[in-house]
């Protein structure tokens, strides 16, 4: 009977975890806005120079800006 419950259990979780990649891979098939890609790339900056201890340790402001 335990053999059989882990066999349901580990079909039922396969059968799920194989949906999930399929919705996964549909949404890398649509298309990012380019306003959208801004936003995360000016976040992404803002974050960078607000943590990072040296940030300009390598590089000028100007040319990372």
């Amino acid at each position: 009977m335990k053999i059989f419950n882990s066999i349901l259990l580990s079909s039922f979780l396969l059968s799920f975890s194989c949906q999930s990649i399929q919705e996964y891979n549909a949404s890398l098939q649509k298309p990012i806005q380019p306003d959208q890609l801004r936003k995360d790339i000016d976040y992404g900056y803002s974050k960078l120079k607000q943590l990072h201890p040296k940030l300009y340790w390598y590089i000028s402001k100007e040319k990372l800006d």
